[in-house]
């Protein structure tokens, strides 16, 4: 199971997730992340720190979600990783696509207020 919620802050979009990005949960993220992109947000961190397990189909889908939030000038970074997890993005070299901080506070402050609202999608 793989819940997800979204919080609009003054720098960015946090999109916390909850459980497991495996196959029987990639259609979950896939649905929230082409809501997200729709918003075209300046600034993403997706709060990791309640994800238990991720397939490479789900690094696929975070991979995807970087790529169309930097095609329409945006940034995204992904933080409170467990450390199993973090080495698997660092194995991937996904790095300089999706930065990891260690706390969504730490990402969010690399990213400058937001002068536009977005609105969270709804779930």
């Amino acid at each position: 199971m793989l819940s997800v919620s979204t919080t609009q802050t003054p720098r960015g979009l946090v999109v916390a997730l909850v459980g497991e990005i495996a196959i029987g949960t990639a259609n979950t993220l896939e649905i929230e992340l082409m809501r997200l992109s729709a918003l075209r947000p300046h600034a993403v961190v997706f709060d990791m720190a309640g994800v238990t397990f991720v397939a490479s189909l789900g690094m696929g889908l975070l991979v995807g979600c970087a790529k169309g939030v930097a095609r329409s000038g945006g940034a995204l970074r992904l933080a409170a990783l467990r450390p199993e997890i973090k080495m698997s993005f660092e194995r991937a070299r996904l790095g300089d696509l999706m930065p990891i901080d260690d706390t969504v506070e730490q990402a969010l402050a690399k990213f400058a207020p937001s002068t536009t609202t977005v609105t969270a999608p709804a779930h």
